[in-house]
């Protein structure tokens, strides 16, 4: 996600298709390559997290791997 960087807060969330959390990180120091995933659909949860506290509307979505 361009700009992730600005919110050193930030929480990522990455889930498979039946829920099951495959990936966490908070301020994203680690950036998520779902190398270790098989082929399949995921769905990201993303808080950016300001400085001051808030967190804003979470960027939801999906992303697909394919080998």
């Amino acid at each position: 996600m361009f700009g992730i960087s600005d919110y050193p807060a930030c929480e990522v969330k990455i889930y498979d298709r039946w829920g099951q959390r495959v990936f966490r990180s908070v301020g994203y120091n680690e950036p998520w390559d779902g190398g270790r995933l098989p082929t399949a659909t995921y769905y990201y949860h993303i808080i950016l997290n300001t400085r001051e506290g808030g967190g804003g509307a979470p960027y939801t979505g999906s992303v697909t791997i394919v080998r």
